[in-house]
């Protein structure tokens, strides 16, 4: 298979599900675009400047790169602001090492 500079989009998807369930060999220089990316999405009109938002959402990984855990540390329940500065208050208290601990406590600080 052939790639290049020019593999992008749907070429690029379609180079790597031929690497992934293939024995497929590539030869060329390497892709146009990054093996992570966002695509799909839509159009929306702006209601007063007309303008168009395109926006995407569609994740597309092929690098395998491992991306972080974006968990909560301290979970918060609906209540805005005031739960997530006690949710800091508490962390602050216990200290830094038992951040991420998965150990929740009630807004009564039992856990």
């Amino acid at each position: 298979m052939i790639v290049g500079r020019a593999t992008l989009s749907a070429g690029l998807y379609a180079a790597a599900w031929m690497v992934q369930n293939t024995r497929a060999i590539v030869v060329g220089e390497p892709v146009g675009d990054h093996l992570d990316y966002w695509s799909e999405g839509g159009n929306i009109e702006l209601p007063f400047s007309g303008l168009t938002l395109h926006f995407a959402n569609g994740f597309h990984g092929y690098s395998k790169r491992p991306y972080p855990d974006l968990d909560p540390h301290e979970p918060v329940v609906a209540g805005g602001v005031r739960l997530v500065h006690e949710g800091a208050q508490r962390i602050a208290r216990r200290g830094p090492e038992h951040a991420g601990s998965g150990h929740a406590e009630t807004r009564d600080g039992s856990t």
